[in-house]
């Protein structure tokens, strides 16, 4: 397996809009206007996650929580360039809510995220 990442996330199914809301405690949150039946939700997850990314959707993969609005995403390959994408938007996430952007800013402290060396699933 190759170096890649671990993102913790809470799903909102049902929401109105597709879209990455941002942190919730030690989770990333997502809302899906997918219903969760038949991976609908989970599908949903891994394109809006790879078009925020602009990554392939096969280096996205749900690695826990396939039932659960709880979730674990591995993503393969990921770029240090990608995560301070990932970051910067968090940064950005926490500036419209007035909230601490300097604590947003270090993605190795991100509570959400495991970064991984030969990950083994």
């Amino acid at each position: 397996m190759n170096d890649g990442i671990v993102i913790s996330i809470k799903v909102q199914p049902n929401a109105r809009k597709d879209k990455i809301i941002g942190e919730y405690g030690e989770q990333l949150k997502i809302a899906v206007t997918e219903q969760p039946e038949k991976g609908k939700a989970n599908k949903a997850i891994i394109k809006i996650i790879a078009k925020w990314l602009n990554i392939k959707r096969a280096k996205i993969e749900i690695i826990g929580g396939y039932k659960s609005k709880d979730k674990e995403i591995f993503m393969r390959n990921i770029l240090r360039k990608d995560i301070d994408k990932l970051v910067a938007c968090l940064a950005q996430e926490a500036k419209l809510k007035d909230r601490d952007v300097d604590s947003v800013k270090s993605s190795a402290k991100r509570p959400f995220m495991r970064f991984g060396r030969n990950l083994v699933l």
